[in-house]
């Protein structure tokens, strides 16, 4: 894993620590769970400014208050005082996000941030983190199962099945026309509102221990595709047509069908 070209795994504590919360933050899944409930929220934004940059109490605080402006949380002045359980699922989440912009971050991991809120809610924090990324030059990280979450945020995608990459390229280009069986599986799986009567494809069995993966495509025993070949050896994540690539021996989406 790398990070400005360079190696994290493996690094020294001190080294990782400076980067987590300052270059490299996260937003996690649980609202309620991201800030501490017997401290003041806004105590806690500060603490994550003071933890990396030695700034006076003060400017930490100042700069507290105005993340929480910019995240839109209403009469912010009076609620950077405030403990976790007297804010909405909704509120604890737009904290979790100012403590993750605290330090102008290069890369924002969004772990599934919006799981935990309802419809509404969950179309206004989108918006925020959509609105906030542009503004702020942020690249996020999302991690989800939503594709209309990813139709409405992502740039690029990267689906993974059992740990590993299986196809990667524009958001566009894998919605309309998935290469790998996994994806096109797992895109078929989801309704469509106001796209008439279709039939909805579960796929069969279930995903593999991550500690016993069979042998070759991870995927194989659950592919219709499938041939004897997929079992048998590495199967490499290959450039497939522009800006993309697949972990497939028998890509199936329509530009594999034009060239076969």
């Amino acid at each position: 894993m790398r990070y400005d070209g360079r190696e994290v795994l493996g690094g020294p504590f001190s080294e990782l620590r400076k980067l987590r919360g300052d270059r490299i933050s996260y937003i996690f899944q649980d609202p309620l769970a991201t800030v501490h409930p017997l401290y003041r929220v806004g105590e806690q934004i500060v603490e994550a400014i003071q933890s990396h940059h030695a700034i006076p109490h003060a400017e930490a605080r100042k700069r507290a208050l105005e993340l929480l402006e910019a995240v839109r949380i209403p009469n912010a002045a009076s609620r950077i005082d405030d403990y976790p359980h007297a804010l909405s699922g909704g509120m604890r989440q737009r904290v979790g996000i100012a403590m993750a912009l605290v330090n102008e971050p290069d890369l924002i991991i969004a772990d599934e941030p919006t799981t935990a809120l309802d419809v509404t809610v969950q179309a206004q924090i989108l918006a925020l983190l959509d609105d906030l990324r542009r503004e702020r030059g942020v690249a996020i990280l999302f991690i989800t199962h939503d594709f209309g979450v990813v139709a409405q945020l992502c740039d690029r995608i990267a689906v993974m099945y059992a740990g590993r990459i299986v196809e990667t390229g524009p958001t566009d280009a894998i919605l309309s026309d998935p290469a790998h069986p996994y994806t096109r599986r797992l895109i078929a799986c989801v309704p469509e509102l106001g796209g008439g009567q279709r039939a909805l494809h579960a796929i069969p069995g279930l995903p593999p221990a991550a500690d016993n993966l069979p042998a070759g495509c991870a995927f194989a025993p659950r592919c219709d595709k499938a041939q004897a070949v997929c079992r048998n050896g590495e199967i490499a994540l290959d450039p497939f047509g522009d800006d993309r690539a697949v972990r497939c021996l028998f890509p199936e989406n329509d530009a594999a069908g034009n060239t076969a």
